[in-house]
């Protein structure tokens, strides 16, 4: 009877399943969480079971392969009670340690390379990337040691803030593997700012852009840090007027399209400048007009996309409306038609040789522009090569 009142909970799960195949996935759950010393997760999974976001939950545990990084007891007995008796926000919380794909020592990259995981973590709130699809998590590993969980909120230099990985079990269609921490809900592009380049974001304040930003639904910033600001002349940035300054912050925001630097292909800034990539040893670089900067960290996960970090201010006070109205149609019939997640899976350190769809889409919205006057692009035909064959590109 020891898992008699779990059950009860779990089991209305039947309104969106099969009632017995439901009941059985949730009586093996429980019991494999259990005999694993996940007393405490099968606590929090059986007190939200009855509620639609535990029925949630529950079934995007059970819909095809799926990975459960399971906090352990110690884990969960710091998350504050503000979590723990809100249903809605626990079940969040949960919803970002399922991975919607199979990963273990084999299928996750050695770091300095790293792999970007989809997870069943949804909605406005958290994951407003776009395109329906679950919020991302960085994985990767060293020397075998384990799967590491990049969650740099706090500090970022060297990667030094993670979550470590203990102990792989399995239960039906679940790989489950230990967790030593909980992992944070993604910050806000203005909290993630605040905290680690805070030149950049009383800037982005001082011209009331960080609102708008977090309003948006899948961008991607390059975000200089306080020693890219800290290169430029004093009299730089006081020297511009609001709208200039705007146009500069522009274009280091790429809209409607959350880059990872796993799969990074052609882009227009929001300005409408174009944004190319290419790869310097293990370097990775961006440029703007005439003015190039170094990735310093990649793959920040925010609330609506992601940041990395560079190591100079983009200043390119150039912008092009025509470019950004011409690319954004073009990105918004790639976005509605495309299947693919670029950058995105088991190994994804290696970019799929179907190619990028939307850097495809993008790069003919390029030439279009191009040839109607609106931008000039100045692609890296080598990074091109790297994101269509395939090649891996190395994280920094």
């Amino acid at each position: 009877m020891r898992f008699a009142l779990p059950l009860l909970a779990l089991a209305s799960l039947a309104s969106a399943q099969n009632a017995t195949d439901s009941a059985a996935f949730a009586a093996g759950l429980i019991a494999s969480l259990t005999a694993s010393g996940y007393s405490s997760l099968v606590n929090i999974v059986t007190s939200i079971g009855a509620t639609p976001e535990g029925i949630k939950l529950l079934g995007d545990l059970q819909a095809g392969e799926r990975t459960l990084l399971a906090p352990s007891d110690g884990a969960l007995s710091g998350v504050s009670t503000n979590i723990t008796s809100n249903a809605t926000l626990l079940a969040q919380v949960l919803s970002y340690h399922v991975l919607t794909e199979t990963y273990n020592t084999s299928s996750v990259s050695n770091s300095p390379n790293h792999t970007i995981a989809r997870t069943t973590l949804q909605g406005d709130v958290y994951a407003n990337i776009g395109g329906g699809r679950g919020q991302a998590l960085v994985l990767y590993q060293t020397n075998g040691t384990g799967i590491q969980v990049d969650a740099p909120y706090e500090k970022w230099v060297a990667r030094p803030y993670n979550v470590s990985t203990h102990g792989v079990s399995t239960y039906g269609n679940l790989t489950i593997i230990g967790l030593d921490e909980v992992i944070n809900l993604p910050p806000t592009v203005g909290e993630f700012a605040a905290q680690n380049a805070s030149t950049a974001a009383a800037a982005l304040n001082s011209v009331g852009m960080v609102g708008p930003l977090e309003s948006l639904t899948g961008l991607t910033i390059f975000l200089p840090t306080n020693e890219a600001f800290a290169k430029l002349p004093p009299t730089t940035i006081a020297g511009l007027n609001q709208s200039t300054l705007i146009t500069v912050f522009q274009n280091h925001v790429v809209n409607n399209s959350v880059l990872y630097s796993t799969g990074l292909g052609p882009a227009v800034s929001f300005a409408g400048e174009a944004l190319t990539f290419a790869k310097n040893g293990s370097v990775l670089t961006v440029t703007s007009g005439n003015v190039t900067a170094n990735v310093v960290y990649s793959d920040i996960i925010t609330r609506n996309g992601v940041i990395h970090l560079i190591d100079t201010v983009l200043l390119n006070t150039a912008s092009n409306p025509q470019a950004v109205a011409s690319v954004k149609s073009v990105q918004a019939t790639a976005t509605a038609t495309s299947t693919s997640d670029i950058g995105v899976g088991p190994t994804s350190g290696v970019v799929g040789a179907g190619g990028n769809a939307s850097a495809s889409a993008l790069a003919s919205a390029s030439a279009a522009a191009r040839s109607a006057g609106f931008v000039s692009f100045s692609l890296n035909k080598s990074l091109v090569a790297l994101v269509l064959v395939g090649a891996a590109l190395v994280w920094v």
